[in-house]
């Protein structure tokens, strides 16, 4: 991730074997808890994971790309939680 970036995201995915992933890192425990950066990237990752399932992305077809934006960034939500939890 480049110095100057407060977030990254980046995927990758092999057609043949059907595998990838999607990684979202934060520079910094503030930058995760941006509402605006949180977003942002959970609206990049919600892109390559439609390029992937080769859905569409239109004002004719919102609601499911919404509804996996959202659920990105819940899953953004719990793994922050999970790392600032105290055992």
């Amino acid at each position: 991730m480049d110095d100057t970036s407060a977030a990254d995201t980046q995927s990758t995915y092999d057609i043949t074997n059907k595998r990838g992933g999607v990684l979202i890192r934060f520079a910094t425990k503030a930058n995760a808890q941006n509402i605006q950066y949180v977003c942002h990237e959970s609206t990049h990752a919600a892109m390559e994971i439609f390029d992937y399932i080769g859905g569409r992305i239109d004002c004719s077809n919102q609601e499911p790309f919404c509804y996996l934006v959202g659920w990105i960034s819940e899953c953004i939500k719990e793994a922050l939680n999970y790392r600032t939890k105290k055992v």
